[in-house]
C-alpha cells in the first residue's frame, strides 16, 4: 500500500475514533455514575469520580485523535508542496 493510501486509511479510522470516543466520554459523564451505583454497589463518590475519570480518558483520546488527523492533513499538503517545489520550471 502505497504512503498516501496509508494515511488516508489512518486518517478515517482516526476520525472515526475521534468521534467514537467523544460520545463515549459523553455517555459516561453523564450515565456513568448511576450505572456503577447499581450494577457495581458502589459508593455514590467513588462512582462518581470513576465515570469522570473514565470521560476525561476517552474525551483526551479523542483530542490525541484529533489532533493528529491534523497533523496527517498538514503532512499531506506540505508533501503537494514539496512535490511542486520539485518539478523543474518551463522556459
Amino acid at each position: 500500500m502505497s504512503r498516501s493510501g496509508t494515511r488516508a486509511v489512518l486518517k478515517l479510522f482516526l476520525q472515526g475514533f475521534s468521534k467514537f470516543m467523544a460520545i463515549v466520554g459523553g455517555v459516561c459523564f453523564l450515565f456513568a455514575d448511576r450505572a456503577f451505583m447499581e450494577f457495581g454497589k458502589m459508593d455514590f463518590i467513588f462512582a462518581e469520580f470513576l465515570g469522570i475519570g473514565i470521560a476525561i480518558v476517552c474525551f483526551g483520546a479523542a483530542a490525541v485523535a484529533h489532533y493528529k488527523v491534523d497533523d496527517i492533513e498538514w503532512q499531506e499538503a506540505n508533501d503537494e508542496a514539496m512535490k511542486e517545489s520539485e518539478r523543474p520550471m518551463k522556459s
